[in-house]
């Protein structure tokens, strides 16, 4: 008797798996297939490594399996070293970077193709299970499939860590609908304290879209009649999600203090750009060719959902939702269009290069509409307002072809996709219209993907040669000493993550402005959000930050070469007993001028290392401004020509600073070149070549452009045997390291008579613990950016251990969060089972 009911279950259950599996895979075969058609690895050569992901965030996965351990707190990789914590939650927190642990560095473009279609077909499951509970029907399939395949993901797809909010937004919205009919608020919770985990910046984004679904679910009259209970779930809810999330949050909160919260934000209601440009960008082909997507906001998700949103306004019915979603729409395009709400939902910073990254959220409240729409194809609706939609959507096409903003294959793809959605409206019960409408989605995505990755152009990786042509050579010199640093002479900012090695340069969003500015102030290449080392940086520069190899290249100074590693004897321990230090920090355009300061305040004497040349330009075919510092060309042969002649033997160095703008500009020594400079790339000191005490030579500054703009110039020699004696001197009075490690440095010094103070050319943030003997020390700060200890002579056992500012806090309000929401979850069952007991105390088996 039992049996026809037991197949009926298991058909139904069999019949729900199906949609959720064409909803996970069809995305991920169509993805993989554009890649095998570019040749995308595993399927060729090429690789997504374009824009950010090719300099920052494949070598940030190289390192991935260093958070398991102190390495999750510090990483001697970023710069000088740094916090990783708020590194570490902003690119590597997501659970899918567990697959990069299968693969050998050298894969990491397989690697990262297969975490982007495991993201992709997760995203389109999440977003099925969804709209199948939220509108029911087939549509929940194809529009999981435009989530899955949207522009957002196929334009964004490069910042990999952004990704798993597709995920995570459909399970927010799912719970945030359950707390609005009173039910349980655990879905909600769980989903967005996941979200908030894998990348903190998105979180934020996730958490204040939650806020205002909630508040036009209410709007809409969604809400049970328990409004009161409903908002204090949800608050509650929202609050445990955040406070489970404390014990980062409030580290990275400290830590993005001393960096990118730093930036000054122009607040105001400008515009962004042209309301009628946003029209292109609901068709296919919205991407520039360059990888150029921060000017427009990425809202594609084909033509199908367009339509049927549209429907959802026309259809009959309640006039509350409507309002609702109608509002909830205009709040995002206007967040889109004025520059002080676009600014709050980038977390009140302005976002460098990708603009509008919350555009999904967009892109997901129109498939919702559109699914909601498509739930009553079926019924008996006024064929004036069943096609009002689709008309509404030509005339869209047609604005958007006729002001010039999609291509022509664009245009055309979308009428054909526009007769199928016309034929579905037509023939809502007929399975062919379903079937061509859902195929010609699928379509019209397939080629939205192709653009995508037309217009970002994958490229082989340079990852693989580096890694097979470094990583031995790096691991050697590493067994020789833990602690002295090193710099590739290739492969961009981020390769000390990549080879596993202690360097100078960084790229992130997660950086110190202090230490950044040091170094710029020593002469490094760099801006606020980067640091770079640079073959034109003074032996004495890269001596006193611990410079000791550089691999490949040509080293500037008297570097020992072995091979294709050059060696500075020079370079000095990580920590070194000092006469003195100072806490003022180093002006920015004054490197040579600095260097002599630092050198001749750890010995306490004047140690002779750089030698200034004074020189005033003779302008060639330029025009200068009233500040003498703005150049316009106005005839042939343009130049600043020098005339200097070198006071000592040794290297000669130039530095022009920038001044308020990047112009570029070739450097010439007697007619010869020798490099460039005021570049975003190349900004540092620039080393001329060797010369002789009493040598006459000339310098010449060439504008690359039509204009010249620098900050000054200055010129010095660098008496290379001072610079041996003085760090000889130093080298004698540095750390003995016993133990290295991310975060923690312990060894012994001797300290002798005259020395005061422990140096180090380690960056001071909060959170440093200094034990002296076993005593905790108060630590101070050199220079205003390197961590300082005041010691008297002797020898010394000395700890450094690091932890970042706010864990401990942050630890605690989550462990309080994890106890609220157990005893709410206890208390919830409780009164659960209190409902379900018989009265009269009469107990049941």
């Amino acid at each position: 008797m039992h049996l026809p009911f037991a197949r009926s279950e298991s058909s139904r259950r069999f019949s729900g798996l199906w949609p959720a599996l064409a909803a996970a895979l069809v995305p991920v075969a169509l993805l993989a297939g554009l890649y095998a058609a570019q040749g995308v690895a595993p399927f060729g050569p090429s690789s997504l490594f374009f824009g950010d992901m090719d300099g920052q965030y494949s070598h940030f996965l190289a390192s991935f399996s260093e958070l398991f351990g102190r390495g999750a707190f510090y990483t001697w990789h970023k710069a000088l070293g740094g916090e990783a914590l708020s590194w570490a939650a902003y690119y590597l927190f997501s659970p899918f970077n567990f697959l990069v642990l299968l693969f050998p560095t050298s894969q990491m473009p397989t690697a990262v193709t297969l975490i982007t279609l495991a993201k992709a077909g997760c995203a389109g499951l999440s977003m099925q299970l969804f709209l199948r509970r939220r509108a029911g029907g087939w549509l929940s399939v194809p529009f999981s499939w435009a989530w899955a395949l949207s522009g957002y993901l196929l334009g964004f797809s490069q910042n990999i860590m952004w990704m798993d909010a597709l995920i995570a937004l459909p399970l927010i919205a799912w719970g945030i609908r359950r707390i609005l009919e009173g039910r349980s608020p655990w879905l909600y919770l769980a989903s967005l304290a996941v979200g908030i985990f894998c990348c903190y910046y998105i979180g934020w984004m996730l958490c204040l879209y939650s806020l205002l679904y909630f508040l036009c679910g209410l709007a809409a009259g969604s809400a049970s009649a328990n409004k009161p209970r409903i908002l204090i779930r949800f608050a509650l809810a929202s609050l445990m999600a955040g406070g489970l999330n404390a014990w980062m949050l409030l580290p990275v909160a400290k830590a993005l203090g001393q960096g990118k919260a730093q930036a000054a934000m122009e607040w105001g209601f400008s515009t962004n750009f042209s309301l009628p440009q946003l029209l292109g960008q609901l068709f296919a082909g919205a991407y520039p060719a360059g990888q150029d997507t921060n000017t427009l906001p990425l809202v594609f998700c084909g033509t199908l959902p367009l339509v049927l949103a549209a429907l959802f306004f026309f259809r009959p019915g309640a006039l509350r939702p409507k309002l609702a979603a109608g509002g909830l729409l205009v709040c995002l395009l206007l967040s889109f269009w004025l520059r002080t709400p676009d600014l709050v939902w980038h977390g009140f910073q302005s976002p460098s290069w990708f603009s509008y990254r919350y555009s999904f959220l967009f892109i997901f409240t129109l498939l919702e509409l559109a699914a909601l729409g498509g739930k009553g194809l079926a019924e008996r609706l006024p064929t004036t307002r069943r096609f009002a939609s689709a008309g509404a959507v030509a005339l869209l096409l047609a604005c958007a072809w006729g002001l010039g903003l999609i291509p022509g294959w664009a245009a055309v793809l979308t009428l054909c996709c526009l007769a199928a959605a016309v034929l579905l409206l037509a023939m809502p019960r007929r399975r062919v219209a379903g079937l061509l409408a859902a195929f010609c989605l699928a379509a019209e995505l397939t080629a939205n993907g192709w653009s995508a990755l037309e217009a970002f152009e994958p490229f082989p990786s340079t990852l693989p040669r580096l890694t097979e042509q470094w990583q031995s050579t790096v691991e050697e010199l590493r067994a020789q000493d833990p602690s002295a640093r090193m710099q590739l002479a290739e492969g961009g900012q981020n390769t000390p993550f990549l080879l596993d090695y202690n360097g100078l340069s960084h790229y992130s969003s997660s950086y110190s402005q202090t230490a950044y500015e040091l170094m710029r102030a020593l002469g490094c290449t760099g801006t606020s959000g980067w640091m770079a080392w640079s073959d034109g940086l003074t032996q004495s520069a890269a001596s006193l930050l611990g410079l000791r190899w550089q691999l490949g290249g040509t080293a500037s100074g008297q570097w020992q070469q072995q091979g294709d590693v050059w060696e500075n004897p020079c370079a000095l321990p990580l920590v070194v007993a000092a006469a003195d230090t100072e806490s003022e920090r180093l002006a920015l355009d004054r490197p040579f001028d600095n260097l002599n300061q630092v050198y001749n305040t750890l010995l306490g004497e004047d140690a002779g290392i750089l030698h200034p040349i004074e020189a005033e330009p003779q302008v060639l075919g330029l025009e200068a401004g009233a500040d003498g510092l703005h150049y316009t060309v106005t005839g042939e042969n343009a130049a600043l020509r020098f005339s200097l002649t070198a006071p000592v033997s040794g290297v000669l160095y130039a530095s022009f600073p920038v001044y308020d703008q990047y112009c570029g500009a070739d450097v010439f020594v007697n007619g010869e070149a020798v490099g460039q400079t005021l570049l975003q790339q190349e900004n540092g000191t620039i080393c001329l070549g060797q010369v002789q005490a009493g040598q006459t030579l000339t310098v010449e500054l060439r504008p690359q452009g039509d204009f010249l703009s620098l900050g000054g110039w200055s010129f010095a020699v660098e008496d290379s045997q001072a610079l041996a004696t003085a760090c000889e001197r130093l080298q004698q009075q540095g750390l003995q390291v016993d133990q290295f490690a991310p975060g923690l440095v312990r060894g012994t010094i001797r300290v002798p008579e005259g020395c005061t103070t422990l140096f180090t050319s380690i960056p001071a943030e909060p959170g440093w613990q200094v034990l002296v003997d076993g005593k905790e020390t108060e630590p101070g700060t050199g220079w205003g950016a390197l961590l300082c200890v005041t010691v008297a002579p002797g020898e010394h056992q000395l700890t450094l251990r690091f932890t970042p500012a706010g864990l401990g806090a942050g630890a605690a309000v989550s462990l309080c969060s994890l106890g609220a929401a157990a005893a709410w979850l206890a208390a919830r069952r409780l009164g659960h089972t209190a409902q379900k007991a018989p009265r009269g105390g009469q107990k049941t088996l």
